[in-house]
């Protein structure tokens, strides 16, 4: 699925992903696949209730046929803020494992990098900030491997 301006069922975070990740977007590449992540802590949120979820550890997440974005975001009062504190650019070259974890709708992944380096997120399959939420995770693998065995081949 290619995201596009001309999708009327792209939510308003979706259109907001497009419209920051224009720029950015070589020749040629597409955005393939949305998904809201975030880092903060389960317990610390469960803890602390509303207020637990206020401030930043949130991220729109866009992946292409060549590259992961990860937009920096915020939590505000009652929903998402659409506002960009940020852009993380992960080539798909880079990421060497993605290992998938988590059970029911409260999904996280590790990407472990070239570097050595590892990243965490979490993902609930139950947030309707992106429609393609629930298949993220399988698809961004999927992604991953296919860029990685081209790149091989070359």
């Amino acid at each position: 699925m290619i995201l596009g301006k001309e999708d009327p069922y792209m939510t308003k975070y979706e259109d907001f992903v497009l419209s920051e990740l224009q720029g950015r977007l070589a020749p040629g590449e597409q955005i393939v696949h949305m998904a809201f992540l975030f880092n903060k802590s389960l317990a610390g949120m469960v803890l602390l209730g509303a207020f637990g979820q206020l401030g930043k550890g949130y991220f729109l997440a866009a992946a292409t046929d060549r590259r992961l974005f990860l937009i920096k975001t915020a939590m505000g009062l009652f929903t998402l803020k659409r506002e960009s504190q940020g852009v993380i650019e992960l080539p798909y070259q880079d990421i060497t494992n993605i290992q998938p974890g988590g059970a029911l709708n409260q999904r996280s992944v590790t990407f472990t990098m070239r570097d050595g380096s590892s990243i965490f997120f979490r993902l609930n399959t139950l947030a309707r900030f992106t429609a393609g939420q629930k298949t993220f995770l399988e698809r961004l693998t999927g992604y991953v491997a296919t860029w990685n065995g081209m790149q091989q081949r070359v």
